[in-house]
């Protein structure tokens, strides 16, 4: 398996932590729960973030890791990996 390779692994295994979290969100504003529950929830929400941003990073650094100096700032037009990952947040309201 090539580094390539690998990174688009991690850049799916990413994508499946943002739709994992977009239905998380979809079930705190449409179930009634306790407090608690609703607590537990935002947790594993904040959990499902940092796994989202960390494989999205291990995924920029993996396709980039043969880029010489010229190309160092090559990904930072995206808002995503290593120079600064994108944030996961829910629609305004849901929390």
């Amino acid at each position: 398996m090539t580094l390539e390779e690998m990174s688009e692994e991690y850049r799916a295994a990413s994508e499946k932590c943002r739709q994992r979290f977009r239905e998380l969100c979809h079930e705190l504003r449409n179930t009634d729960m306790s407090e608690t529950e609703r607590m537990l929830l935002r947790r594993r929400m904040c959990l499902v973030e940092a796994m989202a941003k960390e494989t999205m990073s291990t995924a920029r650094y993996l396709k980039n890791y043969y880029a010489g100096s010229d190309d160092a700032d090559a990904g930072e037009t995206e808002k995503t990996g290593i120079h600064g990952a994108e944030t996961v947040r829910p629609p305004d309201g849901a929390l």
